[in-house]
């Protein structure tokens, strides 16, 4: 690391910057690269996305250097630059999809995700609501399998119908809870936000 930059001040390092001394952009870089990272990855949950953003967000500070002025610090302009783009990408429909996927994936019992991870009352009361209006029968199925870990032919078994029904029945609860969760997306990122915010010490 160069030490030269160590020591001075932000406004320094970014009048630096725009007059294009590019040691000080990549002594920038190399300092708060893995820190946005690691903030970008508990928003995305993705780490080829949290990687994207970032270097995006590096990117688009060269390519805007002119025009550079800080209100703050330049951890705060970087974290803040991060979280706006988590935040869009939240907003998008792939965003969306893979979150569905994770929780409600044919691999393996996920319901519990939102609420091992975020700890959050209610951000797993909207999957327990979404799971609560489904048909009963496909209600029993699906939290046998997704809350209870149970596999389809111990359910089939336990129930008395067969592999097949139980599977048929678990699609039928994952695309009604895709297409009820999608409803409450925007309310599920303002939450994931709300609850990832004691991460944001840099204000």
């Amino acid at each position: 690391m160069n030490k030269s930059y160590e020591k001075i001040e932000d406004a320094e390092l970014v009048a630096l910057i725009k007059n294009e001394e590019i040691p000080a952009y990549e002594y920038l870089f190399r300092t708060w690269y893995t820190p946005l990272f690691r903030f970008c990855l508990k928003f995305v949950r993705i780490e080829e996305i949290a990687e994207e953003l970032v270097q995006e967000v590096f990117i688009y500070m060269w390519e805007k250097r002119a025009a550079l002025e800080l209100k703050s610090s330049i951890k705060s302009y970087l974290f803040t630059a991060v979280k706006n783009k988590s935040y869009d990408y939240l907003k998008s429909k792939y965003a969306q999809t893979t979150f569905q996927s994770e929780l409600l994936g044919d691999d393996q019992p996920r319901v519990s995700l939102v609420e091992e991870e975020f700890d959050n009352k209610e951000l797993a009361g909207i999957i327990r609501d979404g799971i609560n209006q489904l048909p009963e029968k496909c209600r029993i199925i699906f939290t046998m399998s997704r809350v209870g870990g149970m596999t389809y032919n111990e359910i089939a078994e336990e129930l008395n119908l067969s592999p097949k029904t139980v599977k048929a029945q678990i699609g039928i609860g994952i695309q009604k809870l895709k297409a009820y969760l999608g409803t409450y997306w925007d309310k599920i990122i303002l939450l994931i936000f709300s609850i990832l915010h004691i991460f944001s010490d840099f204000f």
